[in-house]
């Protein structure tokens, strides 16, 4: 059933649902439209009728350097995910991804130092009486990045405290990952201290022209006000000595 392209690569069984894995082309978008399809039929060929696929489970993912991305899951206890929360653009959701990267990208930082680059907050889960915080965190490659990172948090009491949320060690999930979804790839790939702009930003000619070319214009002309006014002082103090001396 996928010839070409379309290779089956991985199939992992998580409670009550199963994850495929396929090795496609990530320049062409139509392929996951493909496989998608294609499972629809063969459900319906093979009359398999407890099963279903559902919109939004099937993603493109990209790879990543190895032992650079740590992937993080975060179950947070008597959380519950909000009205508006599964919408990337709503006020409830950017305020969690906010929290989150300031609670979890400090530790790191604390931890990594200048070896430390970004955090991404990928999505948050809802959960029975909870809600998991999935992030990854790009640091310098290293093999021991898993080892450090897994330290940062564990605690001799127990139990930590993420901002006003207790997490116990069965809250807390930490692996190396090697494959990220597409959409955040450019962000794990890129270790630079410049933060890649978002899309909504990165063609903007406002953002990336306008302001920056402001900015260079103001400093040059203040700068050269001081040096001129710099001057006219000297000069009126010499004239002042002259004075004095005649």
């Amino acid at each position: 059933d996928f010839q070409g392209y379309h290779k089956l690569i991985s199939m992992v069984s998580v409670n009550n649902k199963l994850l495929l894995g396929f090795c496609i082309s990530p320049e062409k978008d139509q392929d996951m439209k493909d496989i998608y399809s294609l499972l629809v039929d063969r459900i319906e060929y093979k009359n398999l009728t407890y099963f279903r696929v559902k919109s939004g489970m099937v993603q493109q993912l990209a790879p990543v350097m190895k032992d650079t991305v740590i992937e993080i899951f975060l179950q947070l206890y008597k959380v519950q995910s909000e009205y508006g929360m599964d919408d990337p653009k709503s006020i409830k959701r950017k305020n969690m991804t906010d929290q989150m990267i300031h609670l979890i990208g400090t530790r790191f930082e604390n931890t990594f130092g200048e070896f430390y680059y970004r955090i991404v907050i990928m999505d948050f889960i809802p959960s029975k009486n909870s809600m998991i915080v999935r992030s990854t965190v790009l640091l310098d490659p290293h093999h021991d990045n898993l080892y450090h990172a897994s330290n940062i948090w564990q605690s001799l009491v127990g139990f930590i405290k993420l901002g006003p949320f207790p997490l116990l060690p069965e809250n807390i999930h930490i692996m190396n990952t090697f494959m990220v979804q597409k959409e955040f790839s450019k962000y794990l790939e890129d270790r630079s201290y410049k933060r890649p702009l978002s899309e909504e930003f990165a063609d903007n000619p406002l953002i990336i022209i306008t302001i920056p070319s402001f900015i260079v214009v103001a400093v040059v002309i203040i700068s050269v006000m001081m040096v001129l006014k710099c001057i006219h002082m000297c000069t009126e103090e010499k004239r002042g000595r002259w004075e004095q001396l005649e």
